[in-house]
Parts: structure tokens; sequence; C-alpha cells
């Protein structure tokens, strides 16, 4: 189910209409919430009783029991009624008869409150990819060419920023040189700052910017004969992600994007 809900989710990122396109990016932003997405982290679903005495004991035509994907299945209880929630308000679904449509609707009631939130709004949002194909008795002066293109494409976005446009080739070489295996990925994030002049007021303003850094190694495939007596050939790439966050709601989510336990950060940003 949760693969259904991630698909779903997806497929709203490229709606025309702004609050489904955000309630998409929500649920994929949110989607390790949940363990279990049969039954929302209740752990418990109802079914009818099925002993001949169930209407004969006055305990109710209902069990709820544990969830029988992510628990059991075990009786909790007896009960006169099959609508039931969690006490943080989920519904608890019948066994075995839970719809994408039965999570997604619950998904909306969970997160209402994000859906009211402002939209992230950003002074400078640029991502960019460029990579260099290289034998490995080459890679030195390769990744040094790298360097410069990273540093030239940087430069157009975010010129104004010195310290940053200076140090992203430093950091594309001695990034490349932590990568030790043949095929191999590290990633990195700085914060910066700089005092841009307001145009209204006239005064000086401190603007933040995010630099997102990662770099691919990847050795080209060969078959044993093609490999004999040959240099072996390796890609790099690097991906970059600058953000300068202009309202409160895209801070926040720059703010988190200094969270070390985030992986991947740069591949599971959604703006």
């Amino acid at each position: 189910m949760k693969q259904e809900v991630i698909q779903y989710a997806k497929s709203k990122l490229d709606s025309s209409d702004s609050e489904t396109k955000k309630f998409g990016k929500i649920i994929i932003k949110n989607i390790d919430n949940f363990n279990c997405y049969y039954c929302l982290d209740t752990g418990k679903t109802w079914r009818e009783r099925d002993s001949i005495f169930a209407k004969l004991d006055g305990r109710g035509n209902y069990d709820i029991r544990k969830c029988n994907r992510c628990s059991n299945d075990s009786w909790i209880q007896c009960s006169h009624t099959q609508n039931h929630n969690s006490p943080l308000g989920i519904k608890i679904f019948r066994t075995n008869n839970v719809s994408l449509n039965d999570i997604i609707a619950q998904l909306k009631i969970i997160y209402k409150n994000k859906l009211l939130e402002d939209d992230p709004e950003w002074n400078l949002y640029k991502k960019d990819t460029i990579e260099k194909k290289t034998k490995e008795t080459e890679i030195q002066v390769n990744i040094k060419d790298l360097a410069n293109v990273v540093k030239s494409s940087l430069a157009i976005y975010a010129g104004n920023i010195l310290e940053l446009v200076n140090q992203v080739e430093d950091i594309t070489i001695n990034l490349s040189n932590t990568l030790t295996q043949e095929n191999d990925s590290k990633e990195i994030i700085k914060r910066y700052t700089t005092k841009i002049k307001n145009e209204y007021t006239n005064n000086d303003e401190t603007q933040e910017y995010y630099l997102l850094f990662k770099m691919n190694k990847s050795l080209k495939e060969r078959s044993y004969l093609g490999s004999t007596f040959k240099s072996k050939k390796f890609t790099f790439q690097v991906s970059y992600l600058i953000l300068s966050p202009k309202n409160k709601t895209a801070q926040n989510k720059c703010n988190e994007l200094m969270n070390d336990n985030i992986e991947n950060k740069l591949d599971s940003f959604i703006f």
C-alpha cells in the first residue's frame, strides 16, 4: 500500500491545481511518518464476529483486532459498532478491506494543517547537473576541468556570493578525492550569508543561501576481454541545488536540510 500511496502522490505533482499538487508534495515529504499504510499505525482493524454466540452474549457484533499486516491479527475486544478511531483521530479500517481512497481520505485529514501552511517562496532556486567522462590516468586533469565548469555554472545564478562561487571549485576537487570506491557517492550542504540592499528601504539586509552539492563516481562496465590492458573509464557527475529562502516556510525547508539524519537530501528535496 505504501508504494500505491507514493505513486498517487507523484501523479499529483504535475497537477494544474495548486492544492492537489501541494498535497502530493506533502505526502512524499512525510511518507515515512507511517510504518504501516494498511492501518496508518493505529495497529488495529475491525471485522464482524464469526462466533455463533456473537448475537447472544451481548458483547456486540464486531471484533477489534490487531492489524493483520503489521501485527498478528489477534483479538483485542468486542464492539457494538464498527466506527472507531485511534486516540489521534485516525480511522480504524475493516480487516482486508482497505482501499487507496480510504488511506488518502485519512491523509487529507491528518495533513490538513500542513495544507493550510503558506507555500515556500524563494529568492533563488536552481538545480543543475554536470558530468565529465574520464580515463583513470586523466582523472586529475578532468576533475579540474569539471570544477571550472561547475564554478562557471554556479556563477550565473550566485555571482553575488563570491565566497560560494570561489569555494565550489575546491569543493569539486576535494570531494572527488574522497570517492575511493570504483562506484561511489558523497553529498554535502553548506550555508552562506551575504548582504543585499533592500530596494524599498535602501537598508542592508542579510540574505541566506544554501548549497546542496552531490558527486557521483561510476565505473564504465566492460567485458573481461575489453578491459585487458586498458585504462578504466569513469564518469563523474556533479549535481547541485542552490536555494535562497524568501518566506518562513521556505526557511523551514532549508532548516530541515541541515538535519544530519536526512540522507540523500538533494534527491529527496521537493520544491
